[in-house]
């Protein structure tokens, strides 16, 4: 059993530092939504989305699973289309190459623009920050008018790997995230929508949606929604989920070449199955492309940390690492970055690490240089 476990973990971490080169930007081409797409997805309770900023990690190995679902797209016209998921509709509409909300529905509600907002743009990428104001008006129960309205921003605020529970490793992750703070009204009889009133005395919610998307795939792989109801001006509620979209279910959407072509290139590279001029496709760590040689390298574990030490020579190398255990799931992560000649020690927190047998993988120059087996 421990031979078979290993020899998955030399699998896994075999592909996880097999692909840096592919864009994390998304673009028109390759994600915008379409209709006819059909998803199927798996609810899970809220997870962390973690921390903002570049190289991080995140682990959604394990997730506890609350039910599946279907998350369907379709074009009403040239420029409208809407996605339809869990009895709600969401509706949307092209502007060059810019996603426009513009409404949605559900059992109690049918609300349109007064003053949309732009969901998304392209291309977008790390670092890039739209917003703006939205007004909804409408009906609500079928006998209430109903009005909504407030701010959203949208921020691509992180880039870094993801481990899904699938235990495929997927680089070059882009995480979109959609702040909203919006008030709601219902309308008593005889009040109409342009009464004014003080909108900050109004019941208010706030949502937080983070999605994680990789290249090769059209729609987000992951996706977490947290909402924060607020009354009075006090917190009287929350609640949030998770979705975990299979890549699997992506890579059977239809007409999708472009996204296909990605896919099968870094499933292939990351097999060391296709050139790629910059990484060793051997595992063998030497001169390659004037890049130095890892030496030495000597992992010593104690109840509160991991260093490793080891020597460069002969040129600048890039030098990474992962912390896992025997089951593939990653506890630490040291990213690629570059170090010069000499010696060197890198050092992974371990003190939340229960007791037991950890694999310490060691990575030079895109290659996979070594495998340490250590007891925490």
């Amino acid at each position: 059993m421990e031979a078979r476990m290993l020899s998955i973990l030399s699998v896994i971490f075999a592909f996880a530092y097999g692909h840096a080169a592919e864009s994390n930007m998304l673009t028109a081409e390759l994600n915008m939504m379409r209709g006819g797409d059909v998803l199927e997805r798996v609810a899970a309770a809220p997870l962390p989305a973690g921390d903002s900023g570049e190289d991080v990690f995140w682990d959604f190995s394990e997730i506890s699973e609350a039910g599946k679902s279907v998350c369907r797209h379709i074009s009403v016209g040239d420029t409208v289309f809407a996605v339809i998921e869990d009895g709600t509709m969401d509706k949307y509409r092209f502007s060059g190459d810019s996603i426009i909300s513009i409404g949605y529905e559900n059992r109690l509600a049918v609300l349109n623009n007064s003053v949309p907002y732009t969901r998304l743009v392209f291309p977008f990428s790390y670092g890039q920050k739209i917003g703006g104001s939205f007004i909804f008006t409408g009906r609500y129960a079928q006998d209430r008018d109903a009005e909504t309205g407030g701010t959203v921003t949208v921020e691509a605020d992180a880039t870094g790997r993801m481990l899904l529970p699938s235990l495929d490793t997927l680089d070059n992750v882009l995480r979109v995230r959609t702040d909203t703070r919006a008030w709601l009204r219902l309308l008593r009889h005889g009040e109409a929508l342009d009464d004014s009133i003080a909108t900050d005395s109004l019941p208010f919610y706030e949502r937080s949606v983070y999605e994680w998307y990789a290249p090769g795939y059209r729609y987000p792989v992951f996706e977490t929604r947290l909402y924060r109801l607020y009354e009075h001006g006090r917190p009287c509620g929350s609640y949030g989920v998770s979705y975990y979209y299979p890549t699997a279910e992506q890579e059977l959407l239809a007409d999708d070449p472009a996204n296909r072509e990605i896919s099968e290139e870094i499933f292939l590279e990351k097999r060391g199955l296709r050139a790629d001029g910059d990484r060793n496709r051997d595992g063998e760590n030497g001169q390659d492309g004037g890049r130095g040689m890892v030496s030495g390298v000597v992992a010593t574990a104690t109840p509160s940390e991991v260093t490793v030490s080891f020597d460069v020579s002969g040129g600048e190398t890039v030098i990474g690492m992962t912390l896992a255990d025997l089951y593939g799931r990653v506890y630490g992560y040291i990213p690629e970055h570059a170090v010069g000649e000499g010696s060197h020690t890198e050092t992974i927190d371990t003190s939340r690490l229960t007791p037991g047998e950890y694999v310490l993988t060691v990575f030079a120059n895109g290659a996979k240089l070594d495998e340490i087996i250590l007891n925490h």
